[in-house]
């Protein structure tokens, strides 16, 4: 939002799947709540991939600082560790045994924390915001 250099570490094409906040807490309470989830390994997820860089470039459109360009920083992890490439949730079992979907696209959700910390910026910037 204030323009600044915008850097994404490693080369971008690691992916992840990206949950809205309200999304996420809707499906822990549903299985919190659901006798036939205990037990079961229950992930809660869009089942979307999108890469670090798409991600980047999606944020800097919501935000209007298309010009802004993105650079890349090699990782930080010391050899011996391992970051994933990959990440994505299957759903399945939420969808199955919870009746539960995502209601959010990563887009909406953007939209929302960007809508947030626009109204919150100068407290957020402060470290003086209240949720």
């Amino acid at each position: 939002m204030e323009g600044k250099p915008y850097t994404v570490v490693g080369d971008g094409d690691q992916t992840r799947d990206f949950t809205f906040v309200t999304d996420t807490v809707s499906g822990f309470i549903k299985v919190a709540e659901c006798e036939k989830a205990v037990g079961v390994v229950t992930n809660i997820g869009t089942g979307v991939e999108t890469s670090i860089g798409n991600l980047a470039a999606l944020i800097l459109e919501q935000v209007g600082k298309n010009e802004i360009p993105i650079s890349s920083e090699e990782q930080r992890l010391r050899p011996e560790q391992s970051e994933v490439d990959r990440l994505c949730a299957d759903n399945g079992r939420a969808r199955d045994i919870l009746d539960w979907r995502p209601e959010h696209s990563l887009a909406e959700g953007l939209g929302e924390t960007i809508e947030w910390i626009g109204a919150n910026l100068e407290q957020y910037r402060l470290g003086t915001y209240a949720v």
